[in-house]
């Protein structure tokens, strides 16, 4: 997120994944999804082998029984958003009989898509009959992030080179299952509470901070557990700017949620409050619960000079 008065940046979030990938593929087909006919399925993928499990409800109508259920014998996840899988009759599954009215075995293969990775195109076959399905699932949340830990400072721009922005690292807490693979969804920030700019003046050259104006939508990498990383911090103009004019010790606070995006809407699942703060000698930056870091940066600010019946800033070149 970055926000700006006039020409000068007052401040900048930086959202982005370690290795933001943007044609990042999903990773993971843990979900109850539900077919085309209407049959559920519930899979769970071991993260570590990319095999699946479950089972799968036959759906109302036709000559098979509404509710047959079958398990799947075998499966795996093959990469690329990709799985495929085998189930049969979970009596013939166990060495029993088989319902006659119903395919012993079907196969499918899918790839699955979207922001949330909650659809998947799939291939079926039973032996007799095949077709293609769209398969949709609940979109998933995560139930939190960490603390973030700090990282680096680095760059805030191209155009404001010094090192400026407190990088923080941070990842989010379980989903459907403790190692879930969070690899391709996409994750958004929004900033729905106004800030509070303590550094601003009725005639400040620089307004007051927005709400915040926030970085693109960004999509996780396939890495377990998931990671990404918030840059927080003012530029230089803008810090020498309210140094010079005396406003420093000062501060601007902003209220960022972390949203999964689905395709009916953002799902919040996590808030951060974010502070930048500007002093005479110092810059320090926090993201939420994390420690706040400090360092010395740049020129000190000018101090009150007094002279009898009259004070005054001493402004000069920074």
């Amino acid at each position: 997120m970055k926000f700006f008065g006039s020409s000068i940046a007052v401040g900048a979030v930086c959202l982005c994944a370690a290795t933001n990938v943007f044609g990042q593929a999903c990773a993971d087909v843990t979900a109850s999804w539900t077919d085309g006919a209407g049959g559920g399925w519930t899979i769970a993928q071991d993260t570590s082998t990319g095999a699946l499990t479950g089972l799968y409800g036959a759906p109302p109508g036709g000559a098979c029984t509404q509710g047959q259920q079958y398990v799947i014998t075998s499966g795996r996840y093959t990469g690329s958003g990709g799985f495929t899988a085998t189930v049969l009759q979970t009596g013939a599954a166990s060495g029993g009989s088989t319902n006659p009215n119903c395919a012993a075995s079907i196969t499918i293969t899918g790839t699955m898509q979207g922001p949330a990775c909650s659809s998947a195109s799939v291939h079926w076959s039973n032996g007799v009959f095949s077709g293609g399905q769209t398969w949709s699932s609940q979109c998933l949340k995560p139930s939190g992030e960490t603390i973030p830990t700090f990282d680096h400072w680095r760059a805030f721009s191209d155009t404001y080179p010094d090192t400026t922005l407190a990088v923080f690292n941070t990842y989010l807490t379980s989903g459907p299952s403790e190692f879930y693979g969070w690899g391709g969804h996409t994750l958004a920030e929004t900033f729905p509470d106004p800030s509070v700019d303590s550094c601003y003046w009725f005639f400040s050259a620089i307004p007051h901070a927005a709400n915040g104006y926030p970085a693109p939508a960004f999509i996780l990498p396939d890495r377990i557990p998931a990671q990404y990383t918030d840059g927080i911090g003012a530029d230089s103009a803008t810090i020498n700017y309210f140094r010079r004019t005396g406003k420093t010790p000062c501060s601007v606070t902003f209220y960022q949620t972390m949203n999964a995006v689905c395709p009916t809407g953002n799902q919040p699942y996590f808030h951060n409050t974010l502070r930048v703060e500007m002093g005479s000698s110092t810059i320090t930056s926090t993201r939420g619960p994390s420690v706040p870091e400090t360092k010395n940066w740049g020129t000190p600010a000018y101090v009150y000079q007094t002279i009898p019946a009259l004070s005054f800033f001493a402004i000069g070149p920074m």
